[in-house]
This record gives structure tokens, sequence and C-alpha cells, in this order.
């Protein structure tokens, strides 16, 4: 007799509502390993066509949550729905089979079979679907071709570059036309060059073929490049869901601004509001600084300001600072800024001259609109 799933009985959650143009739902799923929860209570929504990127610290819950969607992971609670199908839902007690839920999934190893050709592993999921041959052999030398491999279908996988047997795995996963593409740090195991290279061709494919993906990773640089949005993760828990462009330019809290992108986070106290202006103090300090925007509901602050939004010369919110180490860079220059009676500070400019020696005097300033005031969670 067939094992039947057997899930704790759960108490009854809201339906999902499939909503029009949404690819990929979750509602409430929550999935422990014995400790703390892995995932808590993750509701998500991914439209049709769009590149989420679930990013966080090694475990936030990114993969837990891509390997539940896939079905490679049984979640406690929750209920999950790809292309308007339910795949999962504990309470009514719905679990498809990873190999009936029409994903792709593209992981960090390879997985391509090295005793194969490039066609052969790329046509492995249309002969397991028993596609007639003609069917089979056009849609791999179309795949093939797109991903700039139709010189290679003969050649044997153990005789490919990493960068090519990369390619052949994505190839792999879309030929099948799946509902959606999910995709575990699919790039970290390649040098950086081929990483870069490799990342504008997967969104450029991804755009071309419109298919709905999940890309986890831990590279922010990788999610700002890539994503639609991006999902910011911590504990099990999005803590911002957003445009790259918001993410890192609008952190809602200290963790955001800190893991996405480099900043000077400085503790501070508001010490005045007006409507459209905030003034803080830098704590154990003298330096009061202007930020736009509302005050924050509490005093206690934390200061978000990039390397790259301090500048050189007079200005609002000036510094007067020392240079303490100047690192050349070729397109810019990265410097460590002691700030006088306060903080060290870390500036980047476009290299348009030597770099200042160490000891240098330095004005700075920084404009109230990239002064951001964010929470401590």
């Amino acid at each position: 007799m067939r094992n039947r799933l057997r899930l704790p009985r759960q108490p009854a959650p809201a339906a999902i509502v499939l909503a029009a143009g949404v690819a990929i739902e979750l509602a409430g799923v929550t999935k422990s390993f014995g400790g703390p929860r892995a995932v808590d209570e993750l509701s998500l929504q991914v439209a049709e066509g769009e590149l989420l990127v679930l990013l966080g610290p090694s475990g936030c819950g990114k993969t837990t949550s891509m390997r539940s969607i896939a079905g490679l992971e049984t979640p406690d609670a929750g209920s999950i729905a790809v292309g308007g199908r339910m795949v999962f839902d504990a309470y009514r007690r719905i679990d498809v089979p990873a190999n009936r839920r029409n994903v792709g999934l593209v992981f960090q190893s390879y997985a391509i079979w090295p005793h194969l050709t490039v066609f052969d592993n790329v046509a492995f999921p249309l002969r397991v679907r028993h596609l007639p041959r003609a069917e089979m052999k056009r849609r791999v030398h179309e795949i093939l071709a797109l991903f700039d491999l139709d010189g290679l279908a003969d050649r044997g996988a153990s005789r490919l570059s990493g960068g090519q047997m990369q390619r052949v795995a994505l190839a792999r996963s879309v030929v099948m036309e799946p509902r959606a593409l999910l995709l575990d740090e699919p790039l970290s195991n390649l040098d950086a060059k081929l990483r870069d290279r490799l990342r504008i061709e997967l969104r450029l494919i991804q755009q071309q073929l419109g298919i709905t993906s999940i890309y986890v990773t831990h590279d922010q640089t990788e999610a700002l490049a890539l994503a639609d949005r991006v999902a910011v993760m911590r504990g099990g828990k999005i803590v911002q869901l957003d445009t790259p462009v918001a993410v890192y330019s609008r952190p809602r809290t200290r963790f955001v601004a800190d893991f996405v992108g480099d900043s000077n986070l400085l503790a501070a106290t508001v010490v005045g509001a007006e409507r459209d202006r905030v003034r803080v103090r830098l704590n154990g300090t003298q330096i009061e600084l202007d930020a736009a925007g509302k005050a924050p509901p509490q005093e206690s602050t934390w200061v978000c300001i990039r390397p790259e939004h301090l500048e050189a010369g007079e200005g609002a919110n000036v510094l007067r600072t020392t240079v303490k180490v100047a690192l050349f860079m070729g397109d810019h220059v990265a410097y460590e800024l002691a700030a006088e009676g306060g903080p060290t500070l870390r500036m980047v400019v476009g290299q348009t001259y030597a770099p200042l020696a160490p000891g240098s005097p330095l004005t700075v300033h920084v404009a109230p609109e990239r002064v951001l005031l964010v929470v401590d969670e």
C-alpha cells in the first residue's frame, strides 16, 4: 500500500487567493528541523515573469524556502501554489511530489552526467517525459543555441569548462519549459570574471523566456544586479522586500543597511526635528548631522551613510577628517578617514587624481538626503 502523507492537523488557514498574474504564492509557510524555525510563517507572492532574489546570510531560511517550493522539503505548516496550482497545503494534506510540480532546479554543483554528451544531458528530462524524437531534437537544439552551446552538442560533458557545464545545467532546467525556475547560488563555483559574464547572460535569457524565477544567494552584488525584487531574509523571515534600488538606497533596518552594500553605520540620538528634517548627534561625539525625512519613533537611532555619498569639499553636514588609508582601485579610490572628535569613516571617490597621502587633511560633506536613519532590528 502506498504510504500516505501524515501531517499534523493545523488550524484552518486563510485560503490562498490565486490572483491573476501571480506565478508562485506562499502563505504561512513554516519549517523547523527540531530547533528554531528555519522558515517562520513566510508569505510571499512572485509575479509572472519576475526574477525574485532571496538574499541573506547562511541559516536565514532562503534555501529551505526554495526547497519547500520545489518539493524537496515538507513544511510543517502553510501552503504553496505554483502556476495557479496548489502543490502543498498542510491543512488539506496536499503534497505534490517534486517531479510533478513542473519546476526547474539549478544548484551550485553542476549535477550533469560526465559520461553523456551535451545534447544527451539537456535532452534527458524530455526523454523521461517520452517526448517524440523530432520534437525533442528541435527543442534541445533551440535551447543549446540560446545558451551558446549549439557547437558543443556532441562533446562529452567531462570535456567542458566550468562555465560551459553551468550553461548545460541551466539549459537542461529550462528545456522542459517549467512553470518556474529555482536557482540555488548557481554561479558561486565560478571565478569572478566568468561569474560576471554568466550573470548578464542568465538575466538576458530569463527575460527573453519570460520564465518566473527565484534565485537564492548570499552575494549582495549578484542580488542587486539580477533581481526585479529582492527579499532580504533573517531568522526565517523576510525583513525587507523591495526593488534593488529601494533596498540599497532606503534600507529599513540596521541589518539590511549593513548586509546590503558597504555602509558607515553610526549610533546616534535625535536632538531636533522639523517637518521634513531631523537633526541627530552621533553618540559619544559633538558631531551633529541633518537628515531628510520624518523623525523616527524613538530618540535612539542609527545613521547609515554609504561611502560613495561622502563628497570632498564644503557643503551641508561638513566633517573635518584626516586620511588614514588610501587604496587605489583603478577606477576609484577607497579612503578610510578619521573624523575630528568622531568615528572612522569609509569614503569612495571616482579616480580623477592621485590618492591623498595618509595624514592629509580632508574636508568632506554629505547631503541630508543621503543621511539615512534606520531602526535597530
